[in-house]
């Protein structure tokens, strides 16, 4: 159950940095 919540947390980080940087192409 931990490594499950690792990987969520893991995957909800790489979408926040992926939004941050998709913002910054547009801007």
């Amino acid at each position: 159950m931990k490594l499950f919540n690792k990987i969520v947390l893991l995957g909800v980080i790489v979408m926040g940095v992926s939004s941050c940087e998709i913002n910054n192409l547009d801007d």
